[in-house]
């Protein structure tokens, strides 16, 4: 059986909604159905009822709550125990920008500052993230966008101004048809139309730098960048930019779980703060 189906029962048998459960795992509500209905079937019994307001345990159901309980209890002592071991294994989910954003601080923080962790990183999206976080297969996640969920805990090592920059520096205006528009975040998004509202309807939209840098360099064009990053890279600041009184900025979040964290976890925070804050 799949440990997270009973990771699943565990969430709907608490929120007592199969909707919210769906949220809270990033999951669809007919992933959760389909999950509870195949406890059901390795069971033989029913484990929720449906009531006027709701859904409720059936007395299957309350007495399966503790063993499912026990077993997840058991393997987050197992994943802590193994932890322990002299060269500890950290798994991490990265958003696609956020893996351009802070790999040279995150490299440094993992390998210089812990060099006893064998690291494991995975580019995911934030649905992604956020699941694989409750379901322990990963410990933790880097994100520009906080995920939302009340087990989950955002930690914010970064913010930083979000600039516009072209291989083309007399290119003075934005347009639809120049305007490479990389989606950092909702908030940075909206923010950044705000400034430019024909930038709404640009042409050319990706979750990816990586992928609007080659578009720069294959057609030119202008990019919204954090100057950091824009540092790095054969491109110019964009010269005029007075509409952006107040430019956009980007956040960079750690995330992980409040309960349960990777004995390891507390020190890469405290050494992730340090290489942040060189």
């Amino acid at each position: 059986m799949d440990i997270r189906f009973l990771s699943t029962f565990l969430e709907v048998s608490k929120t007592r909604h199969f909707g919210k459960a769906a949220e809270n795992l990033y999951l669809t509500p007919a992933a959760v159905s389909a999950r509870i209905k195949h406890l059901e079937e390795s069971f033989n019994t029913l484990l929720f009822t449906r009531v006027r307001n709701g859904i409720q345990l059936t007395p299957a159901g309350e007495s399966l709550v503790p063993y499912a309980l026990s077993i997840e209890n058991t393997l987050k002592q197992a994943r802590l125990a193994l932890a322990q071991e002299d060269v500890a294994f950290i798994a991490c989910g990265l958003s696609a920008n956020s893996s351009e954003v802070i790999h040279g601080e995150l490299r440094d923080a993992l390998t210089t500052r812990l060099p006893n962790a064998s690291v494991k990183l995975e580019i995911l999206s934030g649905e992604q993230l956020s699941r694989q976080l409750h379901e322990r297969t990963i410990e933790v996640a880097f994100t520009h966008e906080p995920l939302k969920s009340s087990d989950i805990e955002n930690i914010l090592l970064r913010t930083e101004p979000l600039k516009l920059f072209s291989d083309t520096p007399h290119t003075q205006s934005v347009t639809p048809e120049n305007y490479l528009h990389v989606e950092w975040c909702t908030e940075a998004s909206l923010s950044f139309f705000s400034h430019y509202p024909q930038a709404k309807t640009a042409h050319f939209r990706t979750n990816s730098v990586s992928m609007a840098l080659k578009q720069m360099r294959a057609k030119g064009g202008i990019v919204m960048l954090p100057e950091r990053l824009a540092s790095t890279l054969d491109i110019a600041l964009l010269e005029e930019q007075s509409e952006m009184v107040s430019p956009p900025v980007l956040k960079t979040y750690m995330v992980c779980m409040k309960e349960g964290r990777h004995p390891l976890l507390d020190e890469l925070i405290h050494q992730l703060g340090l290489a942040f804050n060189e």
